[in-house]
């Protein structure tokens, strides 16, 4: 029964109520190579280690909250980030009732809008987030599991002017649904 986890393995992969086990760390290696991508170099000449670094010092960089390539830091702190953005335009979070799944992007998150059927859904695919040639700058959008994801985008979380045209656009949008 190899592939049972035990009780301790399993409740470690919760943390306030959210369940990590669908999270998925970033490949350091991949993310090295699409860091090092325009620097002249090829990532044949290079070690694992030399695109580790870069991997590293590329998710520093990240938007709006610095990354590590760990599901488990990483996840809490853009939570954290959005629940205190979000709440300067009175639009509350549940950070306590965040879902974490990754069978369409890695990561992806719907962290609940309090009160509502709807949720703010971002992700934290390290490796798409590389490859797009967004340097790691995290969006999102409003959603529903009936409605699908509606035109409230914020493309920058780390612009706050993005996150209070997309509150307002979608306090519009609750008010019209009555």
């Amino acid at each position: 029964m190899k592939h049972l986890k035990n009780i301790n393995e399993y409740f470690s992969n919760i943390n306030e109520g959210v369940n990590y086990n669908n999270s998925v760390n970033a490949d350091l290696v991949e993310i090295g190579e699409y860091a090092i991508q325009g620097s002249g170099k090829n990532p044949g000449d290079v070690t694992d280690e030399d695109l580790e670094k870069a991997a590293v010092e590329a998710l520093k960089k990240a938007k709006p909250v610095s990354l590590t390539g760990d599901a488990k830091k990483d996840i809490p702190a853009l939570v954290k980030y959005a629940v205190d953005a979000f709440k300067r335009c009175q639009i509350e979070l549940d950070p306590a009732n965040v879902e974490i799944d990754s069978s369409n992007f890695a990561n992806e998150l719907m962290i609940p809008v309090a009160d509502s059927e709807y949720y703010f859904n971002t992700h934290l695919d390290y490796t798409e987030l590389a490859s797009n040639g967004s340097d790691f700058v995290i969006g999102g959008n409003f959603a529903s599991d009936e409605d699908g994801a509606l035109d409230y985008i914020v493309d920058d979380l780390s612009n706050q002017g993005d996150i209070v045209k997309a509150c307002a656009e979608f306090k519009k949008y609750l008010e019209s649904q009555g």
